[in-house]
């Protein structure tokens, strides 16, 4: 797996980490994940390569929602319709089944009323 300087294909590895190496994610983005090497050295991943070792705490359904976690709502005319597009928060931990930073795409299309 291939670590960089920043989150984009286009930029150079820096370091490869062989399967099964355990690291620290300690910021996200869609897509990478940035982590702290043994070393001190920090840089990206892609999301799409790792897998959790251990399974992330789950709140429960009465857990108090973040103040910042709140949900981004974009209307857009297209010309052939309303289309409607709505991001909600993403908390940073992955596969929590709760804040997950999804984007959601509604498309009235153009014989929508």
């Amino acid at each position: 797996m291939n670590v960089r300087p920043q989150p984009h294909v286009d930029d150079a590895a820096f370091a490869c980490l062989g399967s099964g190496t355990e690291m620290m994610v300690i910021g996200t983005q869609p897509y990478w994940r940035e982590i702290t090497l043994s070393d001190g050295r920090q840089g990206w991943i892609a999301k799409k390569f790792i897998e959790p070792s251990s399974t992330p705490d789950i709140p429960s359904a009465g857990a108090p929602i973040p103040a910042n976690a709140f949900l981004e709502i974009h209307f857009v005319d297209v010309g052939q319709g309303d289309a409607i597009w709505i991001h909600t928060f993403d908390d940073g931990i992955d596969g929590n089944g709760r804040f997950e930073g999804y984007n959601v795409v509604i498309d009235g299309g153009p014989y929508s009323s």
